[in-house]
């Protein structure tokens, strides 16, 4: 009974470290998602200044991280050797896992193929529009994560009461009898299922434009 209790316990205990732990989800494919407007920006505003679309394009890709850098380098490589814009685009746009590079991806790719006159102001408008989103969503997932952190809060409270409780020797023999038992096994699963409902409740998936 003793090793039940333990594990029970430790149970809470690790529901504890899960609810104060840093949250890592897509923490990734946010960082990069920042980066896409500074590079519309730059494509647009080559374009501005009289460089083909092209030669705007890869002109930009100084303003990426390492990787997307790296594979523009190498679709650049490729137009040099005589492979088509359009069809380089359509490549990287399977490549990068951005919705952002692919929108900005078929915007261009309409561009070259029934030609945009308006295509920079279009473009400062796409990168204006990711960033205000990417705010909003910065602000939404700061609010969700002070709920989520309560709600984690709430669910390990129990176990966390039993534990302190469980300090006192007549209430550590009553938790070792047969309906002591039955009371730690009902609240470790009930402050388990809680935990496991209101992280998914609190969940809020990545915004999209």
């Amino acid at each position: 009974m003793r090793a039940l209790i333990g594990l029970l316990f430790g149970s809470g205990l690790w529901l504890a470290i899960q609810s104060f732990s840093s949250p890592r989800r897509a923490r990734t494919l946010k960082k990069k998602r920042h980066v896409w407007p500074t590079f519309i920006d730059e494509v647009a505003s080559g374009i501005q200044v009289g460089m083909s679309l092209p030669e705007a394009f890869f002109e930009a890709r100084s303003t990426l991280p390492i990787d997307e850098k790296t594979l523009l380098e190498r679709a650049y490589y490729q137009v040099q050797h005589g492979s088509a814009f359009t069809d380089v685009i359509t490549k990287l746009s399977a490549r990068i896992q951005s919705k952002d590079f692919s929108r900005m991806a078929n915007l261009l790719l309409t561009s070259s193929q029934q030609g945009i006159q308006q295509l920079p102001e279009l473009l400062h408008d796409f990168a204006l529009a990711i960033r205000r989103n990417n705010e909003l969503n910065q602000d939404v997932q700061a609010k969700y994560q002070t709920n989520k952190i309560a709600a984690r809060v709430a669910s390990v409270a129990p176990l966390f009461v039993l534990l302190f409780t469980a300090t006192r020797t007549e209430v550590r023999d009553i938790y070792l009898t047969h309906e002591g038992m039955m009371v730690l096994v009902i609240i470790a699963f009930v402050s388990i299922g809680g935990y496991v409902a209101m992280t998914k409740i609190a969940s809020l998936p990545e915004m999209e434009l």
